[in-house]
């Protein structure tokens, strides 16, 4: 059984700095080869429509849920834990299924929640009954 203690709170703070660096460098990506798209199917001036606008942002929730659900699904952390040495586990220290995952991402998107850890415990991880940990024992 490996022992955990939780992480520190810079640690959290870089997470989220390295996560939302590579949740934009992603969504560049995406929109550069969707504004190439719409220009090969000759639609370019859909991209100034208020209908891409709405589209673009709804997207943007859909890659950020996508990138949180898919690193911490797959590998129990996101590149930012990866780079802090840090990951998430259940309270009771067993991996994360999908629908706590799920719930982790989609708690992201209350408004100021990525700053609800610089006073304790993330609502992410009290709802979700989550925690983000350093390995300190094998």
């Amino acid at each position: 059984m490996s022992e955990y203690e939780k992480a520190a709170t810079w640690k959290r703070f870089a997470n989220y700095i390295v996560d939302i660096i590579g949740y934009l460098i992603i969504s560049m990506i995406l929109g550069f080869f969707l504004g190439i798209f719409l220009a090969i199917i000759g639609n370019i001036e859909f991209l100034d429509s208020g209908a891409f606008e709405l589209i673009s942002q709804l997207l943007g929730l859909v890659v950020l849920f996508f990138y949180y659900f898919c690193f911490e699904l797959l590998f129990a952390a996101t590149p930012g834990k990866l780079i802090t040495g840090t990951r998430v586990i259940s309270r009771t220290g067993d991996k994360l299924d999908a629908g706590t995952v799920a719930l982790r991402s989609v708690i992201r998107f209350v408004p100021f929640e990525p700053f609800s850890f610089l006073f304790g415990e993330g609502w992410h991880d009290k709802r979700s009954i989550t925690s983000v940990v350093d390995k300190i024992n094998s």
